[in-house]
């Protein structure tokens, strides 16, 4: 799954204030979520792309960050902002 490098960063930095063991709570105790839409793909150092449109998530405590909407379908996202979790370490901390 794709997420944005920003909300990967911030999901390890509430987990790592968490005392979960599991590695998928905020520090406030509520699960962490993924939501997710097409995104329109971008090529630095351009403002466009190929018309690639992925599905790209973004982690998010429902707890903290309240009412939380994914971008419009086709939002564009440039090509280095998006992190496969799938190939990077597990979110836990140790």
């Amino acid at each position: 799954m794709n997420v944005t490098r920003s909300s990967l960063q911030q999901a390890k930095e509430r987990i790592a204030k968490s005392n979960n063991p599991t590695g998928n709570a905020c520090h406030c105790g509520s699960a962490l979520q993924i939501i997710a839409t097409g995104r329109s793909i971008w090529f630095r150092p351009f403002t466009g792309g190929e018309g690639e449109v992925r599905q790209v998530g973004e982690i998010f405590c429902p707890a903290c960050d309240g009412d939380r909407r994914p971008p419009t379908y086709g939002t564009p996202i440039y090509e280095d902002e998006i992190v496969d979790i799938g190939s990077v370490e597990p979110l836990t901390h140790a």
